[in-house]
């Protein structure tokens, strides 16, 4: 049998198991409803975008895009450089699971002529993450980039790793 100070122990212990469990535990979203947010990449002083619409069986993010610069941000004018179709990256469709999501490996390509011939963009692109609420996703954004033109082979040093957070009302 249990003393007092066992009992309160256990309870105690009880609830903060619970408690832990409910945190982990993703919200399912909500169907047919548009998300957009923002990354932690800044720009000229301008929040990279995030935006999605989830599917109304709730299984699916349908036109997942995000805008980012990559390491190519020392090419950038001044200005929003997301109003250019060269720095927002249209990944798709990312399946939905028990609130979370995730999608491994997408190429885009953004091709522009320029003097001597066309300017290639390659970015790979990972995506995870878990809607926090329903009205809330958080994840993680992992990129990495390459250039192509007539006497240009660049590559980004490194994986580029941003954040993100989208709602919806």
């Amino acid at each position: 049998m249990l003393n007092s100070h066992s009992h309160r122990a256990a309870i105690v212990v009880a609830i903060l198991t619970l408690v832990t469990a409910g945190a982990a535990v993703a919200a399912t979203p909500l169907g047919g409803k548009k998300y957009a947010g923002t990354t932690s990449q800044k720009v000229n002083g301008y929040a990279a975008p995030v935006k999605f619409t989830v599917s109304g069986n709730r299984k699916q993010l349908r036109g997942f895009q995000y805008g980012d610069v990559g390491c190519f941000v020392s090419i950038i004018p001044a200005g929003n450089p997301y109003l250019q179709a060269a720095w927002v990256h249209r990944i798709g469709t990312i399946a939905v699971s028990k609130g979370t999501f995730s999608i491994k490996n997408v190429k885009t390509v953004y091709s522009v002529t320029v003097a001597g011939g066309k300017l290639r963009t390659v970015t790979t692109t990972t995506v995870s993450g878990t809607f926090k609420t329903a009205k809330k996703a958080t994840g993680k954004i992992t990129l990495f980039q390459s250039q192509t033109a007539p006497g240009l082979n660049h590559s980004c040093p490194k994986v580029v790793t941003r954040t993100f957070t989208a709602t919806t009302h």
